[in-house]
């Protein structure tokens, strides 16, 4: 299961982001995570849940977003939302840049005044 240590990186680069600013305590951040990035979101949210059992996050809320492939066709420039082996829907070539779908990003932080002790 790489989503464990993938949810670990997380936490690092959370706990970094709030010491960084003072120890702020974070109480909940955004990802988003493309259908192509081969992870699993459920999974890693147990993995996220696991890891700050216990912790100074053990309260983190996690508001996880989906994205679509989104892709853009060499042919005829059309964008469009479709997988790796999808034809484009206005002129059918199926040869096409991917734009956006792979991505595993956190997309913000929110944080209480109080400072976190970790």
């Amino acid at each position: 299961m790489h989503e464990l240590s993938i949810a670990n990186a997380i936490l690092k680069t959370i706990e970094a982001e709030c010491r960084a600013r003072g120890g702020l305590r974070p109480r909940r951040a955004g990802l988003r995570i493309g259908e192509l990035s081969s992870v699993n979101a459920e999974s890693l949210r147990f993995a996220l849940t696991a890891a700050t059992r216990d912790t100074p996050f053990a309260e983190l809320e996690l508001a996880i977003e989906s994205c679509s492939p989104r892709r853009l066709c060499r042919a005829c420039g059309a964008h469009y939302v479709g997988g790796l082996l999808s034809a484009c829907p206005r002129c059918a070539c199926s040869s096409a840049d991917l734009l956006g779908g792979d991505e595993l990003e956190i997309t913000y932080l929110e944080v209480e005044d109080e400072t976190c002790r970790t």
